[in-house]
């Protein structure tokens, strides 16, 4: 989903082949390592759940399922769409996890998405600690997290998002393991996005780009050829190197994901 800093400067309702991609890609990985979640009772929390895209999307992949999604970044006006917008769906929103857990009561979360959440959070840590002691939360509850990958790709396009920090493999499973939970399997995505943005990161060094005349997925125009296409190579992209990897080959990606849960003392 969209960061609400480029949601505000959407001006239609397509979406970013970025954002279709890594929806395939959250929706592969549960498929596999999550075979076995069922539609019965069923709650989905989406942490920073933005514009509340995946939440969308989610609802139509688990009609059944319910889909809470927690921001604190909503604004009154925002707040008040939303939930009037989704007053009759399966979707509910709130404006922090406190209010969330007391729409579900004692019933128990079974996935919980943080979807390039934490490079905002300066007490990551801290954060992540509260999370996992969450009511709604147990040890058979699974986490999918996404970040933007590696420090050395950090440039104005961060600066502009306020992103604080990207991450690696290694350094996202440390911390992950000091806040408490148990790191399933972790990787990256979109490799060919890693290689555009490496060349942008070398062009910044010799024109600093200007922060106030970006637009990030949010000035986003369709062009419906062309965007099934972005979409559909960076969805081939994910499944061959997800392959390679499964083979002993890894390749870097501009995007890092892994698939945690509470560590159990």
């Amino acid at each position: 989903m969209m960061d609400l800093i480029e949601t505000k400067q959407q001006k239609n309702s397509d979406r970013h082949p970025w954002e279709l991609a890594r929806f395939e890609v959250i929706t592969f990985l549960i498929s596999r390592f999550m075979p076995d979640l069922t539609h019965e009772n069923l709650i989905l929390l989406d942490v920073g759940c933005g514009d509340t895209f995946l939440l969308e999307r989610l609802s139509r992949t688990y009609p059944q399922a319910e889909l809470v999604g927690v921001d604190t970044a909503f604004d009154g006006p925002t707040y008040v769409f939303f939930k009037k917008k989704y007053a009759d769906s399966n979707i509910s929103v709130f404006r922090s996890l406190d209010e969330a857990g007391q729409h579900y009561g004692e019933r128990k979360i079974q996935v919980v998405f943080l979807l390039d959440v934490l490079e905002h959070i300066e007490e990551q840590i801290h954060f992540l600690k509260s999370l996992q002691k969450h009511p709604g939360i147990d040890e058979n509850t699974r986490f999918v997290i996404t970040v933007p990958a590696y420090q050395a790709l950090f440039s104005m396009h961060d600066v502009f998002l306020k992103h604080l920090r990207r991450y690696n493999n290694q350094n996202l499973k440390q911390i992950l393991i000091q806040s408490g939970f148990t790191a399933e399997q972790a990787g990256y995505f979109f490799f060919s996005l890693f290689l555009v943005r490496s060349l942008q990161k070398l062009m910044e060094l010799i024109k600093k780009p200007d922060i106030s005349k970006m637009k990030g997925i949010g000035g986003h125009k369709k062009k419906k050829i062309i965007d099934s296409l972005y979409k559909n190579l960076l969805v081939f992209d994910f499944r061959v190197f997800y392959k390679m990897r499964k083979i002993g080959i890894n390749f870097p990606g501009l995007s890092n994901y892994v698939l945690c849960k509470k560590s159990v003392l």
